[in-house]
């Protein structure tokens, strides 16, 4: 446990989410041991009433109730996991400023289909046709919260960038601006 919590650089600015469907897995609870005392955040997603464990500090125990086939005891409970985990990083990206109503407006730009992506969200932002948008995206470096910034504040890249920064990369914030 030690290597990878090493190998991952884990610290005490991470937080460690351990999945058990029993909440009884040594590796998981292991993991988290460890993982507190290097002063890491822990939770523990489980799907069995657990008592506290102290070295963990949020436990979110999920009744799915009993499986359709007797015997099977994942099979909710993989799903269960999975919607929980999909709910964590959407908000995670939201409290981070990466999106914007429901566009996520921090995507890297790296291939034709993110380029379409962005233009897309570009237009439905600000109303330019798509020619405009890319025209904007290109004058952005690629960067979407750039060009959306820029044409609704009518300002240039460099001055974008420092209204993102002062605004903590929250692209609503930005937009509240007065330049």
């Amino acid at each position: 446990i030690k290597n990878i919590i090493e190998r991952k650089k884990i610290t005490a600015r991470d937080v460690i989410i351990g999945i058990s469907c029993s909440g009884g897995a040594k590796f998981v609870l292991e993991f988290l041991k460890s993982s507190k005392i290097i002063g890491a955040s822990t939770a523990l997603i489980t799907f069995n009433n657990i008592d506290n464990i102290d070295y963990v500090d949020r436990i979110l125990r999920v009744d799915v109730g009993p499986e359709i086939i007797a015997g099977s005891t994942r099979m909710k409970s993989g799903t269960a996991t999975k919607i929980i985990l999909n709910m964590i990083s959407t908000i995670t990206m939201i409290r981070l400023n990466k999106t914007y109503g429901n566009y996520m407006v921090d995507l890297k730009v790296m291939n034709e289909k993110l380029f379409n992506r962005a233009v897309n969200i570009i237009s439905s932002i600000t109303g330019l046709n798509q020619e405009k948008s890319k025209n904007l995206l290109s004058a952005s470096n690629n960067y979407v919260k750039n060009a959306i910034v820029m044409h609704k504040l009518r300002i240039g890249f460099e001055e974008s960038e420092r209204v993102l920064e002062n605004c903590k990369g929250s692209l609503r914030a930005a937009l509240d601006k007065e330049v």
